[in-house]
């Protein structure tokens, strides 16, 4: 029987055998087992110039953007992907200068390994300093597969801690979703309308009657009005994490519901002017020119989110 067909059984017979018993399905040379979100894999690797192999150990996640392939634009064939098509792997240390070798293998003066072709074995005469380190027979193939084993369980340990390490860099890439009800402040349009009915009286003045007077109410329009659109928030986005208040121009107020109750020091229902308003008093830092301090407009829409996100005193 050939030194190939030798270690071929004792394989089978051994490693082989313990991985299909580990779930691993496939059959020599890959092997893969499917869990949950990943595809774990476990490869025999023939040396190109005969002799030898190794074995490497590695894992794909077909779900995730990260998939570990080489290719990063390529997607996870499950019936095709194997360990050199991974980017990440564990690679086993071998037995000699990083292989298994299923031929006799001599240590040479520097230090390397060398093995003789099964063909040549039988006559070969090591030169002077080669010192016989392994002479392949059934008995060294058993030796090798039981190696191997012991090296899988180094591996095994890796691809643990590979695929935890992978689990928490993909959650951490992962944006968490976030429930928004956003609330548009429909007396921002009030505002607004009172702006440019004042603004038509004023015109009227300043065509048909007092040119002064038109123009006195024209800036009185503007001013007022420009002042309450700029104070008033155009709409409310509620969340688990925080209130915003929205406002023109990209501005916005921050309230985060952790804050309470040691940083909202009050929360208010109560009514501003004719208007019912819920108002908040809260440290912020990124407070700036034209923010009402935590004013909501109450309505039903607003009252119901109070009553889920900040059960304080919605009422």
């Amino acid at each position: 029987m050939a030194n190939r067909e030798i270690m071929l059984k004792a394989l089978n017979k051994t490693v082989i055998k313990d991985l299909k018993a580990q779930g691993f399905t496939g059959k020599y040379p890959h092997f893969k087992k499917k869990k949950e979100d990943c595809i774990e894999l476990v490869d025999f690797y023939a040396n190109k110039y005969g002799g030898s192999f190794t074995v490497e150990v590695s894992a794909v996640f077909p779900d995730r953007k990260v998939t570990n392939l080489s290719d990063t634009k390529a997607k996870v064939d499950e019936k095709t992907v194997e360990g050199a098509c991974t980017s990440q792997r564990y690679r086993l240390e071998g037995m000699f200068d990083g292989w298994f070798h299923y031929r006799d293998v001599y240590k040479l003066s520097d230090g390397f390994y060398e093995d003789i072709p099964e063909n040549r074995a039988e006559t070969f005469i090591p030169p002077e300093k080669w010192e016989l380190v392994q002479c392949f027979d059934e008995k060294t193939a058993e030796d090798i597969c039981e190696e191997i084993s012991l090296q899988l369980d180094d591996a095994f340990e890796w691809l643990y801690n590979f695929e935890r390490k992978s689990i928490k860099k993909n959650a951490k890439n992962m944006k968490p979703v976030v429930e928004e009800v956003k609330v548009f402040n429909k007396r921002v349009l009030v505002f607004i309308a009172y702006s440019f009915i004042v603004m038509l009286f004023s015109l009227f003045f300043f065509f048909v009657e007092e040119k002064g007077f038109g123009i006195f109410c024209a800036v009185f329009a503007l001013t007022v009005g420009l002042a309450l659109i700029l104070t008033s928030p155009v709409s409310y986005t509620f969340s688990e994490e925080k209130l915003v208040i929205n406002y023109f121009f990209g501005l916005k107020e921050n309230i985060y519901w952790k804050h309470r109750p040691n940083v909202i020091s009050t929360y208010e229902s109560h009514r501003a002017l004719w208007l019912k308003t819920y108002e908040f008093n809260y440290y912020s830092e990124d407070k700036r020119l034209f923010f009402m301090q935590g004013k909501v407009s109450k309505n039903r829409k607003t009252k119901a989110l109070m009553e889920k996100y900040c059960p304080m005193r919605a009422e």
